[in-house]
């Protein structure tokens, strides 16, 4: 039966659920010495929860984070719950976030997600915790791989909005850049760095034509000029905001193929 090697290097980050799934599964008995309080307590649950009354003395974090693992697709809050434990956020702000409580955070670490041990663990994130996907190529619809990587590397700020970009439709463009607030013109142009971040991670890297060449190259080039342009607007403030949103526009329906919205002259 299993049982998890303290000293793996690429322990499952759910080593506590698998074993005590097996446990409950094939009636194996838990043990002080080889089973921690936590894997023994998840056991005695599964092995009440198909009782009558038997989950009624469960822990009811415990039961929060099994029914969060369970959830049915779509899987939107776990997924946002896993990319935030990456980008090193604590239990009280992974709750907030997502809807749990802290609590119901820490049980689900420990059982299905133990990942803060090993954050400073590159390899170990890159090829245990998100997998061999990440190294065969990316696509559009890895939304969960792109969530979990982007808020690895780039920490919780980017959250929120990646999973706006990613579950709903494309930032679409207004017809006035210059009639937006600044701050709703700061969010269009960070949504859309953030998708051009994402077309950058996911263009297929052998083109079939010249044509899709040419718009991948496009979209390595604005991923770059973009940075910049970014950097000069938070300096220059509303001035440089505009020409910034406008580029990214373009960049963006460049590398999608499309041409870009016509942006009237401000009044």
């Amino acid at each position: 039966m299993f049982r998890p090697d303290p000293h793996d290097p690429f322990k499952d980050p759910a080593w506590r659920f698998r074993r005590a799934s097996l446990l409950a599964r094939h009636g194996g008995r838990a043990t002080a010495r080889g089973d921690d309080p936590r894997t023994r307590a998840c056991a005695r649950f599964l092995r009440g929860r198909g009782r009558r009354g038997g989950g009624r003395r469960c822990d009811p974090a415990l039961a929060e984070a099994v029914a969060l693992f369970e959830s049915a697709d779509p899987a939107w809050r776990r997924w946002e719950a896993e990319a935030r434990l990456l980008a090193g956020q604590d239990d009280g702000a992974v709750a907030a976030a997502c809807g749990l409580t802290a609590e119901g955070v820490q049980w689900y670490h420990a059982l299905f997600f133990e990942v803060r041990p090993r954050l400073d663990a590159q390899v170990y994130i890159t090829t245990v915790v998100l997998g061999p996907r990440l190294h065969r190529g990316l696509r559009a619809d890895d939304a969960e791989l792109l969530l979990k990587l982007f808020a690895y590397q780039r920490g919780p700020l980017v959250v929120g909005p990646l999973l706006r970009l990613l579950s709903g439709p494309p930032p679409a463009a207004p017809q006035r850049l210059d009639r937006l607030g600044d701050g709703a013109l700061e969010e269009l142009g960070g949504l859309l760095r953030l998708r051009l971040l994402v077309l950058s991670l996911t263009c297929p890297l052998e083109a079939s034509t010249p044509g899709e060449a040419a718009r991948l190259g496009a979209v390595f080039s604005a991923v770059r000029a973009d940075r910049e342009r970014a950097a000069a607007a938070r300096d220059s403030g509303r001035e440089a905001l505009l020409p910034t949103a406008a580029d990214s526009l373009k960049a963006v329906a460049a590398s999608a193929g499309q041409p870009p919205a016509p942006q009237p002259e401000a009044a």
